[in-house]
């Protein structure tokens, strides 16, 4: 079932990534056509489910679609798999929803205490006095949390130019098991240019999609193998360049991997 699973989600993964510049309103639709069509949400299993509606929120928020990711993270939310911790799920829908509505996202910060307050996982305590301290009104701590976009920006810039020591001591490894996906691939390939190997971020969804041949997956599958499913590192290059622009200073610094 796994296997088929992939198989149906494969079109729409490629759908998703039809376009350089944000998705339109008629991608959207044929997204949910193509859903409905292979029967998503009725003839598949709640984990199954669970793992189509994070692929969809995770790259519609990619490309700005704020609105459409939040309700697939809402989808997966009243799925909730008993094996599935709820500090990931939770933490990745109030990122979407802050970047959507401030507003909003401090009014549902009560009701995410609650929703992780089951957590075992061991970064509990400090994400919680993250979102503490994102909704006080403290400027300083406001300014610190919007840093991380220009943080972000300059690993970006050091890749591009090659400068893969100064990128990697920006890209602090704390918390990125709670990162989107373009933080965890940025990480785990400063890490294999510096000669590492194994326990890369990125393979848990390379592991619930071993068939996906998504820019982001392929570029996973390079990390752990050295080899991609589709073609080569030139193709996959300009794949990124037209599908997934903001992965392409990562996937240009695969080049540089002894």
């Amino acid at each position: 079932m796994k296997k088929y699973v992939i198989s149906i989600l494969l079109p729409l993964l490629i759908l998703l990534n039809a376009t350089a510049s944000a998705l339109d309103a008629a991608l959207l639709n044929s997204a949910q056509e193509i859903i409905k069509k292979h029967g998503i949400e009725k003839s598949l299993t709640n984990e199954e489910k669970f793992n189509a509606y994070i692929v969809l929120a995770f790259e519609l928020e990619t490309y700005g679609h704020l609105d459409k990711a939040i309700s697939f993270y809402e989808k997966a939310k009243k799925l909730k798999p008993k094996k599935v911790d709820p500090l990931e799920l939770e933490t990745s829908y109030l990122f979407a929803l802050y970047k959507f509505d401030q507003a909003k996202a401090k009014k549902y910060f009560k009701k995410y205490q609650d929703a992780i307050a089951s957590s075992k996982d061991s970064d509990r305590e400090r994400v919680l006095r993250f979102w503490k301290n994102v909704f006080s009104n403290s400027k300083q701590i406001q300014n610190g949390f919007y840093g991380q976009f220009f943080k972000d920006k300059n690993v970006k810039e050091l890749m591009a130019k090659k400068k893969y020591s100064k990128a990697l001591a920006l890209r602090n490894p704390s918390g990125l098991e709670h990162a989107n996906i373009n933080a965890k691939l940025e990480y785990d390939t400063l890490s294999r240019l510096k000669g590492k190997k194994h326990g890369f971020y990125c393979e848990q969804m390379l592991k619930e999609f071993p068939n996906s041949y998504a820019v982001s997956m392929e570029i996973c599958r390079y990390l752990k193998s050295g080899k991609l499913k589709h073609k080569g590192l030139n193709e996959l290059i300009e794949r990124a360049k037209k599908e997934t622009p903001a992965l392409v200073h990562i996937a240009s610094a695969l080049k540089d991997i002894k």
